[in-house]
């Protein structure tokens, strides 16, 4: 990783692993990408590092010994599945037609003419 930008976008690719605790640049020049976590698929990595940023080797594979790097394993903080709000629908009036009496004409009217 020779430029600034390789080394966001590889950062970037890693951040979005599923199983990554921290990650960080090391080496004399800021080349070598430092990964810890629990279940991360190294060979997935690799090859998606390879594809978007170039040329990538794993160097060193190691599990992680209780109390060196244990605090970076913290269990990553649960998501609130809050209730959606309920919205009550809008009320539904009822029209009533008159009664009859008040609808009828006048009988005095001839109905024929």
């Amino acid at each position: 990783m020779e430029t600034n930008r390789s080394r966001e976008k590889a950062l970037a690719l890693v951040a979005r692993c599923e199983g990554v605790a921290s990650l960080a640049l090391t080496g004399d020049g800021r080349d070598q990408l430092e990964v810890v976590g629990d279940g991360i698929d190294t060979v997935a990595l690799v090859s998606a590092l390879r594809r978007k940023v170039g040329a990538a080797e794993i160097l060193k594979v190691e599990k992680i010994k209780e109390g060196s790097k244990a605090q970076a394993l913290k269990e990553p903080s649960q998501w609130v599945h809050a209730y959606p709000y309920y919205h009550y629908p809008s009320p539904q009036f009822q029209h009533y037609s008159p009664p009859s009496s008040l609808s009828k004409e006048s009988s005095d009217n001839c109905s024929v003419m």
